[in-house]
């Protein structure tokens, strides 16, 4: 599995806007379902803040741009504390032996007009039996700890480290398991609805980047990342036409037009025409699926896929091969849908689905394989049982 070397199996949330105090078992595809402003997207919010965390200087700029840490606070809430809990299980090692699971926590508390690091940890439960878990990283407001290999004990940082950043930004390199857990919680990346105005990427012209290899967010490199597929891995680039035809029969290829300055544009073909449809002539459904597929089907997938309403302007046969680019692609990565499309629950099982309930601005989360629903699935499909209110997650 490459890098792929960790699934968050569970996240711990509280404090954060509507998500005052849950707890997420997470798997490869977790599909969720729920009214507006129930937490589907606030879930997904809390991976990208953690996410940007990883980074230099990150937390601040994402806290920033969220309002500030007020804003993020559960309104009504005593304490102004956010706590972001997840823990992961590592996929084994060649030779067969699996790490013990990776735990992080992080809470951010109010600070004067600001916010601070009111604690951090990242820990391994390296022995079962041990009354203490393995801690690389262990931090309150009165004291950084990490962990130094050359002692096997928690010593101060040997850098000066904010009060509004993490450690793990800048720590435990020296340590393969917390490293790679470092690269995977800050790989995880969000995909609104992409973006199709006329001057927007996906229909602008855009430049190769040879080395482009994931689509970023606006897709403002999906034709870097289609060329890089087409010239290195035949298959992909097979699946990925094939799936184009499947949901627009009569499309026939994709190429590229040269427009001049090092620049390329998409272009693609049909047989009802003679000459190719440029990116500014497709419909918004073509390009969003176009973006989906090549996010889903890239040989080197983003660690976490955060996907928002990727049902948006789809068509229902679009959301049955949706479904199913999801399903085999959770097998290499691990994927985080919302939505409140019924059209697309139809395609999954209830163990793929979390249900989201609101009542009185506080969210609960409930997988559908913990629901009641055998008497329903011998003559129903999900969305039929999900609409008939069998399922909660209704408005």
């Amino acid at each position: 599995m490459g890098e792929q070397a960790f699934r968050f199996d569970r996240i711990a949330v509280s404090g954060y806007r509507c998500l005052e105090d849950v707890e997420v078992d997470l798997r490869g595809l977790n599909v969720v379902i729920g009214p507006n402003g129930a937490g589907k997207s606030t879930l997904l919010d809390t991976l990208v803040l953690l996410a940007t965390s990883t980074r230099n200087a990150g937390l601040a700029e994402a806290v920033a741009r969220r309002g500030g840490f007020n804003r993020l606070v559960s309104f009504g809430r005593k304490d102004a504390t956010v706590r972001v809990a997840v823990s992961s299980s590592p996929q084994p090692w060649p030779g067969g032996q699996t790490p013990a699971p990776i735990k992080y926590s992080l809470e951010l508390g109010a600070s004067g007009n600001g916010f601070d690091v009111a604690s951090e940890s990242l820990d391994q439960a390296r022995d079962p039996a041990a009354s203490r878990p393995f801690f690389f990283i262990q931090r309150t407001r009165t004291h950084r700890k990490i962990h130094d290999p050359k002692t096997n004990s928690l010593v101060d940082p040997d850098w000066d480290v904010a009060s509004h950043e993490t450690i793990l930004s800048g720590a435990v390199r020296m340590h393969l398991e917390p490293s790679r857990f470092r690269r995977h919680m800050g790989g995880a990346t969000y995909y609104p609805p992409a973006a199709i105005g006329d001057r927007d990427p996906l229909r602008l012209s855009q430049t190769l980047v040879p080395t482009a290899s994931t689509p970023e967010p606006d897709g403002s490199n999906i034709l870097s990342v289609l060329q890089k597929i087409r010239a290195e891995h035949e298959d992909r680039w097979q699946q990925i036409e094939d799936v184009l035809h499947a949901g627009f029969p009569t499309f026939r290829k994709l190429e590229w037009a040269i427009v001049g300055a090092g620049q390329v544009t998409l272009a693609w073909h049909d047989t009802r025409f003679k000459n190719p449809l440029f990116a500014n002539e497709l419909s918004s459904g073509m390009l969003r699926f176009l973006m989906l597929s090549t996010v889903l089907l890239c040989p080197e997938p983003p660690a976490i896929i955060l996907l928002d309403e990727p049902e948006l302007s789809l068509h229902p046969e679009l959301l049955r091969l949706l479904a199913e680019l999801l399903v085999q692609a959770a097998q290499r990565t691990q994927i985080l849908v919302a939505t409140h499309a019924g059209s697309l629950l139809r395609w999954f099982k209830p163990e793929h689905v979390i249900v989201v309930d609101s009542e009185e601005g506080r969210s609960t989360f409930t997988r559908g394989d913990a629901l009641d629903l055998d008497r329903w699935m011998n003559d129903y499909t999900l969305d039929q049982v999900w609409e008939m209110g069998e399922m909660g997650g209704r408005p």
